[in-house]
This record gives C-alpha cells, structure tokens and sequence, in this order.
C-alpha cells in the first residue's frame, strides 16, 4: 500500500497549484482535488509504519522544533490568502507529519502531550474544530469582542462544553452502535440512487456569482466603436462622414415606460461592486440588451467586494474580502475605466463596509454607529470617488444596496 498512497500523494501536490492557478483561490481552498494531498500524507506516514517503518530513538529530538513550526504557522500564516490559496499546503503537511512520526518514539514532547488534560482535549478535538466557528460567528454577530482575553475564554468555553456534549451524547452513541455491514451498503446504496436521479431531473441553472456571458457579451460596452463625445438626441449627428439618425421623440418600451430620445450613441455604464451589485449589473446589461440604442453595460464584481480597504473586519472573517477589494478597486476598476472610458460609473456599496472593524489594537472595535468610523468611511468613499474622477469618468453614481435586518443600521 505504501507505494500507491506515495504516488498519489506527489500527484495531488503537484495537482493543486495548478487548480489554484485554473481555476482560481477559492477552489485552491474548497475543492476536494487540492486539498487531498495534505490527508494523503498522513495516510502515506501511516502506510510506511504498518509496512514495517521503524522510527529512530534521535527522532524525539525533531518533536520541539516540529511543534514549534506547527504552532507558527497556525499563528502566522494570514487567513485569506497564502498557501491554502495557491495550493502550496501539502508540503506544510509534512511538518506535521515530521510531527506526529517524532511522538512515536518516547521524549519530552511525548510526555507534555500524553498529561491527561491534553489527552482529553485530544478526545473532543474534532468536536472542537466542528463547533468553535458557528460558536465564534454567533458571538462576533452579537457584539462580542473576541479579540480580547474575555471575550475569547467565553468563546472557547462555550466551544468545549458544545464538544463535550455531542462527544457523549452524539458522536460515542454512534461510535458504539451495531450496524451489520450489508444495511450500510443497502443504505449508502440507496442514497446515492436517489442523489443521482435529483442531479439528472434538476434543470441546469447557473451557480452563484456564475455571470450570464450570453446576456453580458451582448451588453458590452464596445471599446472599437469611434471616441465619439455623448450627446442628447435631438435629430441626427455626423460621425466621420457617417450619419446617426437619433430617435424622433419618445421611445416607449415593451413594459409601457416611456425613454427619452436615444442619443447619439449608447450610453456607457460601468457597475462595480460585491455580489449585489452583480446581479443589479446583469439586470441593466439585460435591459440594456433590449435597448442597444440607449446603454451598454460592463461589470466588475468580487464577492463581498467593498470600498473600505483599512482596517480588520471583526463581525466574521472577511480578510479574503479586503484583500480582494483592494485590487478590484484599486487596481482592477481604473484599468476597466481606461480600457472601457465609461460615461457613468455606478458604485454599489456593501454590508461589508458596515460590519464592525478594528484598525487598531488599542482603540478596540469600532461599531457604523461610532463616529471614527463614519469618518473613516466617509474619507474611504471620498478617495474612491477622488480615483474615479480622476480616471477622467464624467459621471459618478453612488447606490446603497438593501441592508438585510439585523445589521444594526438605520436610514436617514
């Protein structure tokens, strides 16, 4: 077994920089196929010892330093990007690999880790990995500051007790229970029928955040067309020698609403912004599809994309977001702009930019509601404005999405 496991192994690390870079961080992080290789190794580890493997007595010596680079990766590697990203996490497999084959020969380490308290947390270790996030997320939601030492014991304590009682009263009943083999496969059987027979009748629809390319590519703004200035409709317009016939009067549309004349050429709109404002993008690139003569429309979007690009979201994690806000608006939307020259930009705000956030340690957690952090949004919002206009765009919009309840925030 030893050979096949390490055969595997080598290929999914090999696998899952490439997913990372085809298709892109989250699937480095999420997908089955780029997370393998760090369980493989631990199965390789395994296989080598049940084929005879035997650990030298000097190995206890490698037990400090793997602990140590175990604890220090778990501390400093960043939680929104680096090596579980870009699929580099199955060599730092390895060091706990190095880890747990030092313990198999007695030392100090050995010791420390076989006291009875450690054991027993031991015990409830993947209740307490299962549980700590809900627990965590709830407590972040209602106001919680666990980056402070009380605030993160009442987490952590509320975490070991959720473990302790699914330990006893969930996973040991279940550990324990008698099931003959054949009703298993009788059952997994039976559920895998049925999973197969709801994926063939389900209709194929797009996923989250899956753009419409169809509707899109027709609504695109069309960067070959002459850099002809926007002009109102009033009756027909030279254009290098050609002749754009304006609409004689009011336009009125299929829904019965009335549009003012076409103008000399379509109007170009730019919306950028989080997952909101991609599905309001994809509305007017619709529209605008059933209306060439009115608008063109492009889209930049991120997942909780926002226009705060300081500071540490506190409310639940969100450092991916940040960083990803932070070349979309400063980087990808001013390439977009130079490439596309836009009439009118649309900027959706987001959630994101009223969740509670620390930009720095000693102030604490800033609420919406505190006025350091309305300050702090105002100038945000204002050099992102700043940025547009200078980028030569003539026209600004500024939108607030829907503000699901519970936010804490309230119009004015």
């Amino acid at each position: 077994m030893l050979r096949p496991f390490a055969l595997l192994t080598a290929l999914c690390a090999l696998v899952a920089p490439a997913i990372a870079v085809v298709a892109g961080p989250d699937a480095a992080y999420w997908a089955t196929p780029a997370r393998l290789g760090e369980m493989l190794v631990g199965a390789t580890a395994a296989a080598w010892l049940v084929n005879g493997g035997r650990v030298p007595a000097r190995a206890r010596y490698l037990a400090p330093p793997a602990l140590g680079a175990v604890v220090a990766l778990a501390v400093l590697l960043p939680a929104g990007s680096g090596p579980a990203y870009t699929g580099w996490m199955t060599p730092l497999a390895l060091v706990s690999v190095a880890l747990v084959l030092s313990l198999q020969v007695p030392g100090a380490v050995r010791s420390t880790l076989s006291l009875r308290p450690v054991v027993w947390l031991g015990t409830i270790s993947y209740g307490v990995y299962l549980y700590h996030w809900p627990v965590f997320l709830l407590l972040r939601q209602h106001g919680w500051q666990l980056a402070r030492p009380g605030g993160f014991a009442v987490a952590t304590g509320i975490t070991l007790a959720v473990s302790v009682v699914s330990f006893y009263a969930l996973e040991q009943p279940i550990r324990r229970c008698h099931w003959a083999p054949g009703r298993t496969y009788v059952v997994a059987g039976a559920t895998m029928a049925v999973a197969l027979l709801v994926i063939a009748v389900m209709p194929a629809t797009r996923g989250f955040l899956e753009p419409d390319r169809e509707v899109l590519d027709a609504a695109a703004i069309d960067i070959d067309a002459p850099p002809v200035p926007l002009q109102a409709a009033t009756s027909s317009v030279a254009v290098d020698g050609a002749v754009a016939v304006a609409a004689a009067g009011p336009v009125k549309t299929s829904s019965g609403a009335v549009l003012p004349p076409a103008p000399n050429r379509p109007v170009r709109i730019m919306v950028v912004g989080d997952s909101t404002a991609f599905y309001l993008g994809q509305g007017l690139a619709a529209w605008a599809g059933d209306h060439p003569q009115h608008a063109q429309v492009d889209v930049l979007y991120c997942q909780g994309c926002g226009f705060i690009l300081d500071g540490t979201i506190t409310s639940f994690e969100a450092a991916s977001f940040v960083a990803q806000s932070r070349v979309v608006v400063q980087q990808e939307m001013l390439e977009h702009i130079a490439a596309l020259q836009p009439d009118v930009v649309v900027l959706m705000s987001t959630v994101n930019d009223i969740a509670n956030r620390q930009w720095d340690a000693a102030e604490g957690v800033l609420t919406p509601a505190d006025p350091r952090y309305r300050a702090r949004m105002v100038a945000a919002y204002g050099a992102v404005t700043d940025s547009v206009l200078a980028a030569g765009v003539p026209h600004l919009v500024w939108v607030n999405p829907p503000i699901p309840a519970g936010c804490g925030i309230r119009r004015r």
